[in-house]
């Protein structure tokens, strides 16, 4: 992976077409985590493998941990993204309703949220 970022950057502004760009870090992906995984592949994993309250549980634990510090998105469709993956794959669908329930609690307006909840 060093290797890919100081490849990345050795290429990058010839790429772009200019010199002044941003380098590529290692916290570009990683954000602080051994791991650089998204919260949609947290959720879903443990969504698949431990069930819904499980998936619930482990969001609260992920936001209560990391909530502001940038290592995960919590934003409006960070839920919806993990519910759509659950559908798509047709795992777990009882971890729908808790976590569209968990994005209104946290999104009480998020009109795609009451979308989900209608058709749920």
């Amino acid at each position: 992976m060093m290797l890919l970022t100081q490849s990345i950057n050795d290429s990058l502004a010839t790429v772009i077409g200019r010199q002044e760009v941003m380098r590529v870090e290692c916290i570009t992906c990683h954000r602080g985590q051994t791991e650089p995984r998204t919260l949609r592949g947290v959720l879903t994993q443990t969504a698949a493998t431990k069930g819904a309250e499980a998936a619930v549980a482990k969001y609260r634990e992920l936001r209560d941990q990391f909530y502001g510090r940038g290592r995960y998105d919590f934003g409006e469709n960070a839920l919806i993204e993990t519910i759509q993956s659950l559908e798509k794959d047709k795992a777990e669908t009882a971890a729908l309703p808790p976590l569209l329930q968990r994005n209104l609690a946290f999104f009480p307006q998020s009109a795609i949220t009451h979308v989900n909840w209608a058709v749920c």
